[in-house]
């Protein structure tokens, strides 16, 4: 039978950053540490967690692993590390329809806090943080990225539409990023070509990249250095037409592909 870890929300534990570092401090007691790359891990805990329900609910091959006589002790250790209630029940998948799912990995041979909170001599990456971006036509789309890997000198906007709509033009676009600690807007223009629009930004630079293995960054000081060590995209597709806008968005530095997902976003 599966075994669900039920732990009180108390205080912040139950924020994802705060989660992670009790979990951390919990399996710290059997040799484990958090990581944060999938090819790393042993095992993984899924935690359901929703504001509107008293419990956290834990579920993990490691807790199905222990022994009756084990259960105890190891919800003393987690209640400890939470600093809250913790019991173990039986896994009622029903319980946990509402809730939101989150993933976090545990290794016996690597450790997410010993990893460098940033990437110099890494290949350059992005990742988006906004989410359900909708390209729709006449409507201000805004998307962000953050540098995940070394630095970045210059980019590339390319979008790539699905259908080639004569009269769409994106207009009023612009781009923000820090520059000397300030954060900068920068206007910028789109060159159309049948269904693809291209944008050279070269004044964009950044020295390095926030390594997404690490814990060292936590919470708002991790918020800030992505802002810092990234750029906000604002966007406004125009046309006569009311339209839903399909197809690709990638972005190149120095010719290396750092960017490309479906659009929209």
């Amino acid at each position: 039978m599966r075994k669900m870890l039920l732990v009180k929300r108390k205080g912040f534990n139950y924020y994802t950053d705060y989660t992670e570092h009790y979990l951390h401090n919990a399996f710290q007691n059997y040799g484990y540490s958090i990581v944060r790359d999938d090819s790393e891990s042993d095992f993984s805990v899924i935690v359901y967690i929703s504001e509107t329900e008293k419990y956290m609910k834990m579920i993990s091959p490691f807790f199905d692993n222990l022994s009756e006589k084990d259960i105890e002790n190891f919800c003393n250790l987690f209640s400890v590390a939470f600093k809250s209630e913790v019991k173990m029940e039986d896994f009622d998948e029903s319980q946990c329809n509402s809730m939101y799912p989150y993933k976090f990995m545990l290794s016996k041979n690597h450790s997410a806090y010993n990893e460098p909170a940033y990437l110099i001599d890494a290949p350059p990456k992005l990742e988006r943080r906004t989410y359900d971006c909708n390209f729709t036509t006449n409507k201000v789309s805004l998307m962000s990225f953050v540098n995940v890997g070394g630095s970045i000198s210059g980019l590339k906007i390319i979008f790539d539409f699905s259908e080639n709509v004569k009269d769409l033009q994106l207009s009023d676009a612009k781009i923000y990023y820090y520059t000397n600690k300030e954060n900068t807007g920068l206007d910028i223009s789109f060159d159309k070509n049948d269904k693809t629009f291209t944008s050279n930004i070269d004044s964009f630079k950044t020295d390095k990249g926030i390594n997404p293995k690490s814990t060292v960054l936590k919470g708002k000081k991790r918020a800030d250095e992505e802002e810092k060590h990234g750029f906000r995209l604002r966007v406004l597709p125009v046309s006569s037409k009311h339209l839903n806008l399909n197809g690709k968005l990638t972005i190149i530095s120095q010719g290396i592909e750092i960017f490309k997902d479906d659009i929209p976003l």
